[in-house]
């Protein structure tokens, strides 16, 4: 999965070090200021949205968080409720979720398993 280079899920040590110095700066209490007219448009197009569509008001909620994200991160941005970019946050959103917590899978609990399954693989 890919869980390792994650700052959510490293542990404590000179790779994590790495990770907060590099992303800290960013959200300061002096530097967070830069985001806020981000965020006004992006809620006032959230709310809007909830107000042409009411059913579909989710919709409205991930538009909102993933122009944000996409905005600060990489510069992108969300042209509406049928941008690609919402498709592949909910494919994403849903993949991680199906795949479980992490170090949770048996083979993360009982390491030897992960030998005799493989090596009964290469047996058969």
């Amino acid at each position: 999965m890919g869980w390792a280079p994650t700052l959510t899920w490293l542990r404590w040590g000179p790779r994590y070090n790495l990770h907060r110095r590099t992303l800290q700066p960013l959200f300061t209490k002096s530097r967070v200021s830069q985001y806020q007219d981000l965020q006004r448009k992006e809620a006032l197009r959230c709310c809007k949205g909830m107000l042409d569509d009411p059913i579909n008001w989710l919709t409205a909620i991930r538009r909102f968080s993933v122009a944000i994200v996409l905005k600060i991160a990489y510069g992108l941005d969300v042209d509406g409720p049928q941008s690609p970019w919402i498709k592949l946050a909910e494919d994403s959103s849903e993949a991680v979720g199906k795949s479980g917590a992490p170090a949770s899978s048996i083979m993360d609990r009982f390491p030897a398993g992960k030998w005799h399954i493989l090596c009964s693989c290469f047996l058969s």
